[in-house]
């Protein structure tokens, strides 16, 4: 993902990766935390999923989940990540267990490259 502004001194963000059940996200299929920790940086940040040998099929969605941070003594604590127009859905909720909304027109731009794999 691509950080294009960060007014935060720390913050810490969970990854998930959720399979689709009836259209929606349903169920995290990942079987251990995903910790992003972000400092005060800018620009691409990487996450290395190779040691979690995930096996994904059909459409997913890939999460950030905001678990921990602090503002900047101005009182503007808030990180933007780069999104567009006119793209893709956004889905989001208000807390990990709260009830999923999808954002129509709006896509933040969460990308992952993936491996298929050989077929027996």
């Amino acid at each position: 993902f691509n950080i294009s502004d960060n007014r935060l001194d720390t913050a810490v963000f969970r990854m998930n990766i959720y399979n689709f059940k009836n259209g929606i996200p349903f169920e995290n299929i990942i079987q251990k935390n995903v910790i992003v920790p972000l400092g005060k940086q800018t620009g691409r940040y990487k996450v290395n999923l190779i040691p979690y040998k995930l096996e994904m099929k059909g459409d997913i969605l890939l999460s950030l989940e905001w678990i921990e941070g602090s503002h900047t003594g101005s009182g503007n604590g808030v990180i933007f990540l780069s999104a567009s127009f006119l793209n893709s859905a956004t889905w989001h909720r208000i807390t990990s267990q709260g009830e999923w909304k999808k954002a129509i027109g709006l896509g933040v731009g969460l990308n992952m490259e993936v491996q298929e794999l050989p077929v027996p």
